[in-house]
């Protein structure tokens, strides 16, 4: 019996399996062709006739199909992929965000939890290294508020809105008191999950992540 495949395994077969072949399929993910073909009719993936021409496209164009080292895909919210299944920061997959992996090769060392590489140009395939600039998440998040005019009103709308949100949940659902297994949070990370990625499997904001997290190392320096 072969080794499972990860839930990111399978979003990345999902997104990416009509466009190659079976053959090309298994040496991205490192698995027989059986496995790909099973697991893609597990999930009834398909290539319709279209991907079947873009595949013959592709394969005659001499692109080397059988090198995997630069291998380069767009995920789902439009950021390159590469595959570099030796570097120590990749995703299970053996993939890697392009922006990312060329930002710590510059600085040399791995990005921070509060860093995020930021494209200047708003183009998220453009990884020239003059067009991406390391940032602290706080910083990130001010760049892209900057000239955001909200009126009184606005403000106090979304304010109302909010808390409405919030009195609505039950005290364990809420944010801030939602109980979460950071040390398996923490495992999970271990493993190569992302921040985002952890927040999707225990349903939950970056913010409860790092608010659990921040508190979690209070506990620690105060058990010392």
């Amino acid at each position: 019996m072969g080794k499972e495949w990860s839930d990111e395994e399978v979003d990345l077969l999902k997104e990416i399996y009509p466009h190659y072949t079976n053959k090309e399929l298994s040496n991205i993910f490192g698995r027989t062709y059986h496995s790909v073909i099973g697991k893609a009719q597990q999930f009834d993936l398909k290539k319709t006739q279209k991907h079947k021409d873009e595949i013959y496209s592709k394969s005659n164009s001499g692109a080397n199909s059988g090198n995997f080292k630069n291998y380069r895909i767009v995920n789902s919210e439009g950021y390159v992929l590469i595959k570099k299944p030796n570097y120590p920061y990749t995703q299970k997959s053996g993939y890697i965000p392009e922006h990312k992996y060329k930002t710590e090769k510059k600085i040399g060392r791995p990005l921070k939890e509060n860093e995020i590489v930021h494209h200047k140009n708003g183009d998220k395939t453009d990884n020239r290294l003059e067009n991406l600039e390391l940032m602290t998440r706080k910083q990130h998040v001010k760049h892209h508020h900057i000239g955001a005019k909200r009126s009184k009103s606005a403000i106090k709308n979304m304010k109302a809105a909010q808390k409405e949100k919030y009195s609505k949940m039950e005290k364990s659902d809420h944010p801030y008191f939602k109980k979460v297994n950071i040390e398996k949070a923490l495992e999970l990370k271990e493993k190569g999950l992302t921040v985002k990625e952890i927040c999707e499997k225990f349903s939950i904001s970056k913010k409860t992540y790092y608010n659990k997290l921040h508190e979690y190392e209070r506990g620690l320096k105060n058990a010392q």
